[in-house]
Protein backbone atom coordinates (compact mmCIF):
# COMPACT_ATOMS: atom_id res chain seq x y z
CA UNK A 1 0.00 0.00 0.00
CA UNK A 2 2.84 2.51 0.89
CA UNK A 3 4.59 1.55 -2.41
CA UNK A 4 1.67 2.75 -5.11
CA UNK A 5 1.28 5.88 -2.55
CA UNK A 6 5.09 6.65 -3.05
CA UNK A 7 4.70 5.71 -7.34
CA UNK A 8 1.33 8.17 -7.18
CA UNK A 9 3.45 11.09 -5.89
CA UNK A 10 5.94 10.48 -8.30
CA UNK A 11 3.63 10.47 -11.31
CA UNK A 12 1.90 13.25 -10.33
CA UNK A 13 5.12 15.11 -9.66
CA UNK A 14 6.42 13.97 -13.15
CA UNK A 15 2.76 15.74 -14.78
CA UNK A 16 3.23 18.72 -13.20
CA UNK A 17 6.57 19.44 -14.21
CA UNK A 18 5.87 18.81 -17.97
CA UNK A 19 3.60 21.24 -18.06
CA UNK A 20 5.98 24.15 -16.43
CA UNK A 21 7.25 27.01 -18.13
CA UNK A 22 6.95 28.08 -21.73
CA UNK A 23 4.37 25.23 -24.15
CA UNK A 24 3.22 25.45 -27.19
CA UNK A 25 -0.33 25.83 -28.00
CA UNK A 26 -1.35 23.27 -30.63
CA UNK A 27 -4.78 24.73 -30.60
CA UNK A 28 -3.16 27.58 -32.37
CA UNK A 29 -3.41 28.38 -36.09
CA UNK A 30 0.11 26.97 -37.70
CA UNK A 31 1.91 29.86 -39.45
CA UNK A 32 5.22 29.58 -42.31
CA UNK A 33 7.71 32.60 -43.67
CA UNK A 34 6.02 33.98 -46.82
CA UNK A 35 7.66 32.98 -50.08
CA UNK A 36 9.37 35.53 -51.43
CA UNK A 37 7.45 37.03 -54.45
CA UNK A 38 8.16 36.12 -58.35
CA UNK A 39 8.12 38.84 -60.81
CA UNK A 40 7.93 37.18 -63.99
CA UNK A 41 6.73 39.37 -67.47
CA UNK A 42 6.49 38.01 -70.89
CA UNK A 43 6.36 40.31 -73.32
CA UNK A 44 5.92 40.11 -77.19
CA UNK A 45 6.73 42.14 -80.39
CA UNK A 46 4.30 41.50 -83.34
CA UNK A 47 6.05 39.73 -86.75
CA UNK A 48 5.85 42.35 -89.86
CA UNK A 49 2.43 42.03 -92.36
CA UNK A 50 2.70 38.52 -93.38
CA UNK A 51 1.76 37.59 -97.77
CA UNK A 52 1.25 33.89 -97.58
CA UNK A 53 2.18 34.45 -101.52
CA UNK A 54 5.70 34.63 -100.29
CA UNK A 55 5.74 32.00 -97.61
CA UNK A 56 7.72 28.82 -98.75
CA UNK A 57 8.44 27.24 -95.53
CA UNK A 58 6.46 25.20 -92.87
CA UNK A 59 6.55 27.34 -90.02
CA UNK A 60 6.55 31.22 -90.10
CA UNK A 61 7.25 33.72 -87.17
CA UNK A 62 4.41 35.00 -85.72
CA UNK A 63 6.45 37.57 -83.05
CA UNK A 64 9.39 37.65 -81.15
CA UNK A 65 9.35 37.13 -77.31
CA UNK A 66 11.28 38.19 -74.80
CA UNK A 67 11.12 36.52 -70.63
CA UNK A 68 12.28 38.28 -67.36
CA UNK A 69 12.16 36.06 -64.94
CA UNK A 70 14.45 35.11 -62.04
CA UNK A 71 17.40 32.94 -62.09
CA UNK A 72 16.95 29.44 -61.91
CA UNK A 73 13.36 29.77 -64.18
CA UNK A 74 13.41 27.97 -66.99
CA UNK A 75 10.77 28.34 -70.19
CA UNK A 76 9.67 25.09 -70.98
CA UNK A 77 7.25 25.52 -73.96
CA UNK A 78 5.34 28.73 -75.87
CA UNK A 79 1.79 28.70 -77.25
CA UNK A 80 0.27 31.18 -79.52
CA UNK A 81 -3.32 32.29 -78.73
CA UNK A 82 -4.82 33.62 -82.01
CA UNK A 83 -8.37 35.90 -81.67
CA UNK A 84 -10.27 37.24 -84.31
CA UNK A 85 -11.13 40.97 -84.25
CA UNK A 86 -14.26 41.92 -85.04
CA UNK A 87 -15.38 45.32 -86.37
CA UNK A 88 -15.56 46.77 -83.09
CA UNK A 89 -11.75 46.01 -82.16
CA UNK A 90 -13.01 43.04 -79.99
CA UNK A 91 -11.24 40.05 -79.71
CA UNK A 92 -13.40 36.83 -80.85
CA UNK A 93 -12.61 32.95 -80.51
CA UNK A 94 -9.70 31.39 -79.65
CA UNK A 95 -7.11 29.04 -81.78
CA UNK A 96 -4.04 27.85 -79.78
CA UNK A 97 -0.76 27.32 -81.90
CA UNK A 98 2.19 25.72 -80.64
CA UNK A 99 5.05 27.96 -81.02
CA UNK A 100 8.70 27.79 -80.50
CA UNK A 101 11.45 30.51 -78.83
CA UNK A 102 11.59 32.43 -82.03
CA UNK A 103 7.67 32.91 -82.36
CA UNK A 104 7.44 30.37 -85.48
CA UNK A 105 4.07 28.30 -85.93
CA UNK A 106 2.96 26.29 -88.59
CA UNK A 107 2.28 27.77 -91.38
CA UNK A 108 -1.20 25.21 -92.29
CA UNK A 109 -2.35 26.18 -88.84
CA UNK A 110 -2.28 29.82 -88.92
CA UNK A 111 -4.04 29.46 -92.50
CA UNK A 112 -6.46 27.29 -90.84
CA UNK A 113 -7.27 29.60 -88.46
CA UNK A 114 -7.43 32.74 -90.41
CA UNK A 115 -9.84 30.67 -92.57
CA UNK A 116 -12.56 29.42 -89.80
CA UNK A 117 -12.37 33.07 -88.68
CA UNK A 118 -12.74 35.29 -91.72
CA UNK A 119 -13.05 32.81 -94.76
CA UNK A 120 -11.03 31.90 -97.46
CA UNK A 121 -11.34 35.87 -99.53
CA UNK A 122 -7.06 36.82 -100.08
CA UNK A 123 -7.34 40.63 -98.16
CA UNK A 124 -5.62 41.35 -95.29
CA UNK A 125 -6.93 40.26 -91.56
CA UNK A 126 -5.99 40.76 -88.24
CA UNK A 127 -5.03 38.14 -85.74
CA UNK A 128 -5.12 39.14 -81.78
CA UNK A 129 -2.10 36.97 -80.90
CA UNK A 130 -1.16 36.77 -76.42
CA UNK A 131 1.24 34.09 -75.72
CA UNK A 132 1.92 31.44 -72.81
CA UNK A 133 5.17 30.65 -71.37
CA UNK A 134 5.61 27.81 -69.54
CA UNK A 135 7.90 28.32 -66.79
CA UNK A 136 9.53 25.80 -64.13
CA UNK A 137 12.17 26.31 -61.36
CA UNK A 138 12.58 23.07 -59.05
CA UNK A 139 9.38 21.35 -58.97
CA UNK A 140 7.51 24.83 -59.48
CA UNK A 141 5.87 25.65 -62.50
CA UNK A 142 4.16 28.82 -63.92
CA UNK A 143 2.22 29.58 -67.04
CA UNK A 144 2.36 33.50 -67.44
CA UNK A 145 0.73 35.22 -70.49
CA UNK A 146 2.03 37.93 -72.42
CA UNK A 147 0.95 41.30 -73.62
CA UNK A 148 -1.43 41.44 -76.74
CA UNK A 149 -0.66 42.31 -80.24
CA UNK A 150 -2.14 42.47 -83.74
CA UNK A 151 -0.77 40.30 -86.59
CA UNK A 152 -1.90 41.01 -90.44
CA UNK A 153 -1.96 37.62 -92.30
CA UNK A 154 -3.21 37.64 -96.00
CA UNK A 155 -3.89 34.34 -97.64
CA UNK A 156 -3.17 33.63 -101.03
CA UNK A 157 -5.40 34.10 -103.93
CA UNK A 158 -6.52 31.47 -105.82
CA UNK A 159 -7.14 31.88 -109.87
CA UNK A 160 -10.86 32.03 -109.56
CA UNK A 161 -12.81 33.68 -111.96
CA UNK A 162 -16.66 35.29 -110.81
CA UNK A 163 -18.29 33.21 -113.70
CA UNK A 164 -17.48 29.60 -115.13
CA UNK A 165 -19.51 28.39 -118.44
CA UNK A 166 -19.40 25.12 -120.17
CA UNK A 167 -18.83 24.36 -124.05
CA UNK A 168 -18.90 21.21 -125.89
CA UNK A 169 -20.56 18.78 -128.66
CA UNK A 170 -23.40 18.77 -126.13
CA UNK A 171 -24.15 22.88 -126.39
CA UNK A 172 -21.66 23.95 -128.76
CA UNK A 173 -17.91 25.47 -128.62
CA UNK A 174 -18.34 29.26 -129.14
CA UNK A 175 -19.19 32.50 -126.78
CA UNK A 176 -22.58 32.23 -128.11
CA UNK A 177 -23.75 28.27 -127.48
CA UNK A 178 -21.91 28.35 -123.94
CA UNK A 179 -23.85 27.91 -120.36
CA UNK A 180 -23.13 29.41 -117.57
CA UNK A 181 -22.70 27.42 -114.46
CA UNK A 182 -24.63 28.27 -111.01
CA UNK A 183 -23.37 30.02 -108.48
CA UNK A 184 -24.40 31.34 -104.69
CA UNK A 185 -24.34 34.96 -103.93
CA UNK A 186 -21.45 33.93 -101.68
CA UNK A 187 -18.17 35.94 -102.63
CA UNK A 188 -16.12 33.27 -104.53
CA UNK A 189 -13.22 32.56 -102.38
CA UNK A 190 -15.69 31.35 -100.00
CA UNK A 191 -17.82 29.43 -101.60
CA UNK A 192 -15.71 28.07 -104.67
CA UNK A 193 -17.74 25.53 -105.81
CA UNK A 194 -19.93 25.84 -108.96
CA UNK A 195 -23.08 23.77 -110.12
CA UNK A 196 -24.44 22.93 -113.96
CA UNK A 197 -27.32 20.58 -115.20
CA UNK A 198 -26.51 18.92 -118.51
CA UNK A 199 -28.12 16.77 -121.30
CA UNK A 200 -26.65 14.46 -123.74
CA UNK A 201 -28.24 12.75 -126.35
CA UNK A 202 -25.56 10.84 -127.83
CA UNK A 203 -22.39 9.08 -126.50
CA UNK A 204 -18.71 10.62 -126.04
CA UNK A 205 -19.37 14.38 -125.68
CA UNK A 206 -16.38 16.46 -124.82
CA UNK A 207 -16.93 19.71 -122.87
CA UNK A 208 -14.08 22.23 -121.97
CA UNK A 209 -14.45 25.21 -119.10
CA UNK A 210 -14.50 28.97 -119.86
CA UNK A 211 -14.17 31.70 -117.12
CA UNK A 212 -15.19 34.74 -117.11
CA UNK A 213 -11.77 36.41 -117.37
CA UNK A 214 -10.99 35.38 -120.65
CA UNK A 215 -14.62 36.21 -121.96
CA UNK A 216 -13.29 39.90 -120.25
CA UNK A 217 -10.10 39.86 -121.98
CA UNK A 218 -11.35 39.04 -125.01
CA UNK A 219 -9.40 36.00 -125.59
CA UNK A 220 -12.10 33.10 -125.43
CA UNK A 221 -9.28 30.04 -125.89
CA UNK A 222 -6.83 31.74 -123.56
CA UNK A 223 -4.08 29.18 -122.13
CA UNK A 224 -3.40 29.77 -119.27
CA UNK A 225 -7.36 29.75 -118.97
CA UNK A 226 -9.09 26.98 -120.31
CA UNK A 227 -10.31 24.85 -117.70
CA UNK A 228 -10.56 20.62 -118.22
CA UNK A 229 -8.76 17.38 -117.25
CA UNK A 230 -4.94 17.53 -117.71
CA UNK A 231 -4.88 13.97 -119.81
CA UNK A 232 -7.53 14.80 -123.41
CA UNK A 233 -10.73 12.77 -123.69
CA UNK A 234 -10.51 12.14 -119.96
CA UNK A 235 -13.82 10.08 -119.34
CA UNK A 236 -13.27 10.02 -115.57
CA UNK A 237 -16.78 11.28 -113.90
CA UNK A 238 -14.68 13.01 -111.01
CA UNK A 239 -10.65 14.22 -110.90
CA UNK A 240 -8.58 17.39 -111.17
CA UNK A 241 -8.65 20.43 -113.24
CA UNK A 242 -5.96 22.33 -114.54
CA UNK A 243 -5.73 25.50 -116.19
CA UNK A 244 -2.66 25.36 -118.39
CA UNK A 245 -3.28 22.90 -121.33
CA UNK A 246 -6.16 21.75 -120.41
CA UNK A 247 -7.34 19.01 -122.38
CA UNK A 248 -11.03 18.28 -123.25
CA UNK A 249 -13.40 16.06 -120.89
CA UNK A 250 -15.54 13.41 -122.08
CA UNK A 251 -18.95 12.08 -121.26
CA UNK A 252 -19.02 8.70 -122.64
CA UNK A 253 -22.84 7.80 -121.82
CA UNK A 254 -25.56 9.84 -123.27
CA UNK A 255 -27.77 11.00 -120.05
CA UNK A 256 -28.44 13.84 -117.56
CA UNK A 257 -25.66 14.79 -115.33
CA UNK A 258 -24.98 17.27 -113.28
CA UNK A 259 -21.61 18.50 -112.72
CA UNK A 260 -20.21 20.56 -110.15
CA UNK A 261 -16.94 22.06 -109.85
CA UNK A 262 -14.56 22.92 -107.18
CA UNK A 263 -12.33 26.06 -108.03
CA UNK A 264 -10.53 26.40 -104.61
CA UNK A 265 -8.92 22.57 -105.26
CA UNK A 266 -9.66 22.67 -109.19
CA UNK A 267 -11.87 19.54 -108.83
CA UNK A 268 -14.98 18.10 -110.35
CA UNK A 269 -17.63 15.78 -110.03
CA UNK A 270 -20.11 14.43 -112.82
Amino acid sequence: MRKSFIYSIVLTTAFLSGCKGDYDDWAAPQGFDAEEAKNISVNITPAAAIEMENVTTETIQLFTVSVDAPEGMEVTAYEAVLSKIDENGVAQGKTILAADASGNVSTKEIVSAVESYYGKNPIARKLAVTVMAYIKQAEQAFCVSSNQVEVQVTLIKPDISESYYLVGDMVGWDEASMIKFAHSDVNVYDDPVFTISITTTVDDQYWKIIPQKNIDAGDFWANPGVVGPKVDGDDAMSGQLVNEGAGAGKIAKAGKYNMTINMMDYTYEI
